[in-house]
């Protein structure tokens, strides 16, 4: 299995698979969906991002693509992304089952999410990934951050 990249403010394999970005759902209730927040419980949650704006960029990886060496070059998007204005949380969930590569990215604002979209797109062609994947231009969905939950430090 492929490591899982995260690059954060603290949050780590173990906040990707256990709960750190699990939180940022939108959690049913009484048979209708209900937006919460962190802010909204008093058990002392961090909701620091709620506000902040936030960007998936989906890719299915090609059946025949070695996902550990694309882990390996994608290490080096993660010092860029790291340096755009108003970074706060970077990951990328893989499933080896559906073979879909989703990473996930948390700025400040809307600005700040799409200058790292357009970097993604640069990085994925300068450094010819886009034969790992079926079609090399992702499902971008981009939003507000509305609910955010983590038990991990934000601080680098």
């Amino acid at each position: 299995m492929p490591e899982i990249i995260s690059s954060s403010v603290g949050v780590n394999r173990r906040s990707l698979v256990g709960g750190g970005l699990g939180a940022m759902v939108l959690m049913a209730g009484g048979g209708a969906l209900q937006r919460t927040s962190a802010h909204d419980s008093d058990d002392g949650g961090d909701d620091s991002l709620v506000g902040s704006y936030g960007v998936t960029r989906q890719y299915q990886v090609k059946e025949d693509a070695d996902v550990d060496e694309l882990v390996e070059k994608v290490h080096g998007f993660v010092d860029i992304i790291v340096e755009v204005d108003g970074f706060h949380l970077y990951g990328i969930l893989y499933s080896d089952e559906s073979r879909i590569w989703t990473a996930i990215s948390v700025f400040d604002n809307e600005a700040s999410a799409q200058a790292s979209t357009e970097a993604a797109a640069s990085y994925v062609a300068e450094n010819e990934l886009g034969g790992y994947f079926v079609d090399p231009s992702p499902a971008v969905s981009p939003g507000s951050v509305i609910i955010h939950r983590s038990t991990e430090s934000h601080s680098a």
